[in-house]
């Protein structure tokens, strides 16, 4: 009975070191609060349009033969392969233009649209129709309206896009298996994006005196073989105070002169320290042209994909101090006077 008394007296150690091993697993997954991330985005609209023909002059009238009106000559059909797109100038008039529209149903709650890179791989197909791509001079511009996907060319009616929002492309060249791409800061659109604006329009930098000709094709999403337009957004910030992570219900009002949504003003009964600040939007946006934006919902899209670069929880500072108490606790029981004990 001696003789079993010391592995009673050690029989505590079991559970002790379990609970040890669990604490140590919860303070290894404790989420920080300064996360960051990057948000890898698709499309979900893209299309292509042509410029109409330039405006005929006046047509010149005779007197004995009256007017005589010009022949118009319309552009001739698509003459690029189905599912790409499409922009280029020609002796400094532009003849093309993408528009697209980013897939961020994917974005967070509680995150900020800190900027990002639009990555625009070059359809370098011999029928494509690129033409001498490290010359096009190329930017994005902001678009109030929505895009209709699945245009191919089609000659006028493209969407109003206004670039005194802009950002130019940098080229690239092709380095191994990637292809050569042009390179866009999202940074002047930031805002916009997070608060759902995330169309743009992809045109030629209109130079005076450009009498450059170039073209630049890119891949759908839906070709296959090719490599799709994407966005890599930066996220920063995340939900904090006592109710982060709580639902919070979307609250719409009528937009404001500057381009800003306003809220309605809270009930009585609403908390009183409760204060919802709207993303403002780096274009203003009018009431009839802006676009009915909805709230992102929290189903993650297949078309994203979220790398989150974890900052440094202080519950890992406490992780060391723990192990070690926890091993001077173990040690201490093991090389106890076994031999007192029994006494």
């Amino acid at each position: 009975m001696a003789g079993g008394r010391p592995a009673r007296r050690l029989g505590w150690l079991r559970p002790v070191l379990v609970g040890i091993l669990a604490l140590t697993g919860l303070l290894l997954q404790a989420p920080s609060a300064g996360a960051q991330s990057t948000l890898t985005v698709r499309l979900s609209a893209e299309a292509w349009y042509r410029p109409l023909p330039l405006p005929l002059p006046d047509a010149p009238c005779l007197p004995t033969a009256g007017c005589v009106v010009p022949p118009v000559t319309l552009p001739a059909a698509n003459p690029y392969p189905a599912k790409t797109l499409h922009v280029g100038a020609s002796g400094g008039t532009e003849e093309s233009r993408t528009y697209l529209s980013l897939d961020t149903a994917a974005l967070p709650f509680g995150v900020d649209v800190a900027g990002g890179t639009l990555v625009l791989p070059v359809l370098a197909d011999p029928d494509a129709g690129t033409l001498a791509p490290e010359t096009a001079t190329i930017q994005a511009c902001a678009v109030t309206g929505p895009v209709q996907d699945g245009v191919e060319g089609t000659v006028g009616g493209a969407p109003a896009a206004d670039c005194a929002t802009s950002s130019k492309a940098t080229f690239k060249p092709a380095s191994g298996s990637k292809p050569a791409q042009f390179n866009i800061d999202l940074a002047p659109f930031a805002n916009a994006i997070a608060a759902g604006a995330s169309s743009l329009a992809i045109v030629p930098v209109a130079t005076a005196g450009d009498t450059a000709a170039w073209h630049v094709a890119f891949s759908r999403r839906d070709r296959q073989g090719g490599v799709p337009i994407s966005a890599e957004l930066k996220l920063s910030g995340g939900d904090s105070g006592d109710d982060a992570g709580a639902d919070v219900p979307s609250v719409a009002g009528p937009a404001g002169t500057d381009g800003s949504a306003t809220l309605p003003a809270l009930s009585a009964g609403s908390n009183p320290e409760l204060s919802l600040d709207s993303p403002s939007v780096s274009a203003p946006l009018t009431a009839a042209t802006s676009p009915q934006v909805s709230a992102p919902t929290r189903t993650r899209s297949v078309a994203a994909t979220l790398h989150t670069k974890q900052v440094a929880s202080p519950a890992l500072f406490v992780l060391p101090l723990v192990l070690v108490a926890a091993g001077g606790w173990v040690g201490r029981a093991f090389t106890r006077d076994l031999v007192q004990a029994r006494t």
